[in-house]
């Protein structure tokens, strides 16, 4: 029953949100952020602590000030998110600039399938969405998937509506390497909180158990890896770029290369993170998991 009534409240909001224009769906998320932040405080005290973290040289006025944002830009994601349909070509094209698409069209002709990295920073959906659309290519998106198997059926639905297709990380190792192998394109986020067995890295200066599939899909499968930004600006216009991670240097899918790989990709992303750090998701408890024996 609870997860029925889910089901119909986020398509309820689903529809209302695509009766209205864009500029002022993302006002409401203006809002909405500024409601959870301020009045609703889910997960307040985490995005505090996060922050506290990642940055100790700022105030604790400039932490709560990156945190609202953060809550903004969380609120917004969602409501474009749920906007997907009425995304034209058209309204992409005016909303997502991408600087260097030359970059993917020219990894795709390698032949070796491409590893497109990313996180949960700026809208992430919208961008996965925009960008296949774009550019005229498709690609396998590796999520998450919802507890509620009616709402994750509708999110799906949004996130394949441009011709990529979705795999539950939790199954995705075949898939993804099959995929490479086919010379397609895999796109995943890796910035999340990994199971505490996993490998550990210093993510703003503290070690975080941290996924490293990434690093031993492009080791076994030499794809090149193209990490993938999204930053919304002023105007609420997105940048979209890619940067290629290189690792030439590593040629052997050692235990060595896997954790030196993980850290570059960790810190490529916190670099721009740090260059938009009202952007990243920081609600999520990145450090959840502590150095065995620590």
């Amino acid at each position: 029953m609870k997860h029925i009534l889910e089901y119909y409240i986020f398509k309820g909001i689903a529809s209302l949100v695509r009766l209205l224009p864009l500029r002022v769906v993302r006002g409401f998320g203006v809002v909405l952020g500024y409601v959870f932040f301020h009045g609703i405080r889910i997960r307040r005290a985490v995005t505090i602590e996060n922050l506290s973290i990642a940055f100790p040289q700022h105030s604790s006025k400039r932490i709560k000030q990156i945190a609202r944002e953060s809550y903004i830009s969380l609120a917004i994601s969602i409501l474009e998110m749920l906007w997907i349909p009425r995304f034209t070509r058209d309204i992409l094209s005016r909303e997502l600039y991408i600087e260097n698409p030359e970059l993917v069209e020219r990894k795709q002709r390698e032949n070796h399938g491409v590893l497109l990295l990313s996180g949960h920073m700026g809208n992430w959906e919208l961008m996965a969405f925009g960008v296949g659309k774009l550019l005229g290519f498709s690609y396998m998106m590796v999520v998450h998937s919802q507890n509620n198997p009616r709402v994750r059926d509708l999110v799906n639905e949004l996130r394949t509506s441009s011709g990529n297709r979705v795999v539950d990380m939790r199954i995705a190792a075949r898939s993804i390497l099959r995929a490479l192998s086919n010379n397609e394109s895999v796109a995943l986020l890796a910035d999340q909180s990994a199971p505490r067995e996993s490998i550990y890295v210093n993510f703003f200066g503290r070690p975080a158990a941290t996924f490293e599939g990434p690093a031993v899909m492009a080791l076994k499968t030499r794809a090149p890896i193209l990490m993938c930004y999204c930053a919304r600006q002023k105007d609420y216009h997105y940048r979209v770029w890619f940067e290629e991670l290189v690792y030439d240097d590593l040629v052997e899918c050692s235990s060595d290369n896997i954790a030196v790989l993980t850290e570059r990709h960790v810190k490529a992303l916190e670099r721009v993170i740090s260059q938009y750090p009202g952007q990243w998701l920081w609600q999520h408890r990145r450090w959840k998991h502590h150095l065995p024996d620590h």
